[in-house]
């Protein structure tokens, strides 16, 4: 899944509890934080830099809608 389409599907998924999107948008940047905190279980650097590309992405993608 693009970047784009991840962060607007995030959004989506936190918004289905009747959160205001400002507040889902808060819980989807959260949730990117831990994941880009967690990245450490990668051992390939090539591997490690794509997916930290990869929600860096979405993470702006979210900060932007």
């Amino acid at each position: 899944m693009i970047p784009r389409d991840k962060s607007i599907d995030m959004i989506i998924d936190f918004k289905q509890g009747n959160k205001p999107i400002q507040q889902a948008k808060e819980s989807a940047l959260i949730c990117v934080d831990n994941i880009l905190k967690n990245e450490s279980y990668i051992t390939d650097s090539y591997q490690k830099g794509k997916y930290i590309n990869y929600w860096n992405e979405v993470k702006q993608f979210i900060e932007k809608l």
